[in-house]
């Protein structure tokens, strides 16, 4: 297990948390494999656990985990959190919130651009081809837009 970081105790949880340690020190935004894609769209939530409007906009990500086809293969829901996974993970467990992953924000390969800080939504295709990015507390008129890039034809 040399060169691994354990985010909390090991567990089955923790042993799908682990982070290379190599990763954590490189430069770049996170792997678009290692958040885990689904085979149509992933939407990919950056959350901070002290962020008010992430969770003042908690409705609408339920909304989007009631999607058509948001069902964790087609669709994926992804929360990084930005400022590690345990502060956001008792967060969103308090309020019932199960998205598909949590993982934390490593800075890996330079694969994908993300929101800078939190909140911010990523839509990407089943190939990681960004097909929408959105920050700050979203607007109707930007929520529909999430909706919209989420649906497949």
């Amino acid at each position: 297990m040399k060169g691994l970081c354990y985010l909390g105790v090991v567990s089955a949880t923790a042993w799908l948390l682990a982070i290379p340690l190599a990763a954590l020190q490189q430069q770049g935004s996170p792997n678009i494999e290692r958040v885990g894609l689904g085979t149509e769209r992933t939407v990919i939530l950056v959350l901070g656990s002290e962020c008010g409007p992430c969770w003042e906009s908690l409705d609408f990500y339920r909304t989007l985990l009631g999607a058509p086809g948001m069902d964790g293969k087609q669709k994926r829901l992804v929360v990084l959190a930005s400022d590690g996974v345990w502060p956001v993970k008792r967060v969103i467990d308090a309020k019932q919130f199960k998205p598909h992953r949590l993982t934390s924000y490593p800075r890996v390969e330079n694969t994908i651009e993300l929101p800078d800080q939190p909140p911010g939504i990523l839509v990407v295709d089943g190939k990681g081809v960004r097909l929408g990015m959105w920050m700050g507390r979203l607007t109707p008129k930007q929520e529909s837009e999430v909706l919209a890039a989420i649906e497949t034809k």
